[in-house]
């Protein structure tokens, strides 16, 4: 058996999010791992307080003070007068260097604070949904309004929604601070597999062996990643206060076999079955760690309890993506490749789909079939 090195053992404890899949497994199944992994956080821990001190902090009045008493030295050039001018540009390139390194720091506070690992079911129901939207000031907040590119509006754009150079949107006034997009996503349709691949930057397998009464060729959607940032004002309290959450979605393809006519509603025609692949969703932070922002999730006054109590049971949301299972929809812990699954189907078996993470893209088999037929595709991808 391989176990997992000392050098990522120690970048466990750096970088956790910057570890393989695969060593992540198997440390969570292997005692003597844990047992090393145990030792080597303990080393870390001696290490950074033995190399921890007191930063100097220089007192410019003082110097000052210094050289304006200072006696000439023999055989040392020492000038007349310092000229004000030439005292204030010194200060000033003192300023900028602060400034830089006051930066760098700033961007070292930059944490991740999610990004799954695996799939887990969560059921919910569309009053949690409502409750949610309302517990956390999410109605009318524009976090959704601006993702689709193709819709109409029938009124004209307000300032909180319409697009910016570089396709994002100004900031939205939320309860809790601000949204807005970057990047904001759309879906494109594209001619072939290879363009959808170019255009997403990533490589998506497809199925060699279709099920019975799926026929044709897919067509495709190129997904680019996008982004949404949410700052925290002071109504979101003092330990989230002036922090960012940047979540990041895609990139993706989506493959669509065949379709089923809805009449003239505006679903159009629904697709026999539907293969998409994305990259893993991540959320990075500037300053308030996951524990304070689920403590403010949580907290929110209507949050749903069942609903908060199925998430606690996730274990560590930080690593958990979660599969939500609406009412209705029977759901089965399974597994892809060694990878754990969740399997949704219909009452009555005339839809299904089945959703799981690999290698830090996350997979989606599904369409108006049984399960036992879009596990048979999903297990042709790996």
């Amino acid at each position: 058996m391989r176990h997992v090195p000392d050098r990522v053992l120690r970048r466990l404890v750096d970088e956790p999010f910057a570890v393989p899949d695969r060593d992540v497994r198997h440390l969570q199944r292997c005692t003597r791992c844990q047992a090393h992994h145990g030792r080597v956080a303990d080393d870390a821990v001696t290490a950074r307080e033995l190399f921890a001190r007191p930063h100097a902090v220089p007192d410019v009045d003082v110097a000052w003070e210094r050289l304006a008493r200072a006696e000439p030295v023999p055989g040392r050039h020492v000038p007349r007068r310092i000229r004000p001018r030439r005292l204030a540009g010194a200060t000033g390139v003192a300023l900028v260097s602060g400034a830089l390194v006051a930066g760098v720091a700033a961007a070292a506070t930059l944490t991740v604070v999610f990004s799954p690992t695996h799939v887990a079911p969560l059921p919910v129901s569309t009053s949690d949904l409502q409750s949610l939207s309302g517990a956390l000031g999410l109605s009318g907040a524009g976090l959704f309004a601006t993702a689709s590119t193709s819709a109409s509006t029938s009124g004209p754009a307000t300032s909180s929604t319409r697009p910016v150079r570089g396709g994002g949107t100004l900031p939205h006034t939320w309860a809790y601070g601000t949204i807005q997009w970057e990047n904001r996503p759309h879906a494109t349709k594209t001619s072939s597999l290879a363009t959808a691949e170019a255009a997403a930057g990533m490589t998506v397998p497809l199925p060699s062996v279709l099920p019975a009464g799926v026929q044709g060729q897919p067509s495709f959607l190129a997904v680019p990643e996008s982004q949404v940032s949410v700052t925290f004002g002071a109504n979101a309290g003092p330990s989230l206060e002036g922090s960012t959450l940047t979540l990041t979605l895609g990139p993706g393809v989506l493959a669509q076999y065949g379709g089923v006519s809805t009449g003239t509603g505006t679903l159009g025609r629904v697709p026999t079955l539907v293969v998409a692949a994305m990259a893993r969703p991540t959320a990075t932070s500037t300053g308030a760690s996951l524990e304070q922002l689920e403590a403010f999730v949580f907290g929110r006054p209507g949050f749903p309890k069942g609903l908060a109590d199925e998430l606690h049971l996730l274990g560590n949301l930080g690593h958990v993506l979660p599969v939500p299972v609406p009412s209705g929809m029977t759901q089965s812990s399974t597994s892809i490749s060694g990878s754990p699954a969740v399997l949704l189907s219909a009452d009555g078996g005339a839809a299904s789909g089945v959703v799981w993470e690999h290698d830090g893209v996350v997979r989606t088999v599904g369409g108006l079939l049984s399960g036992q037929d879009v596990m048979d595709v999903a297990r042709q991808l790996g």
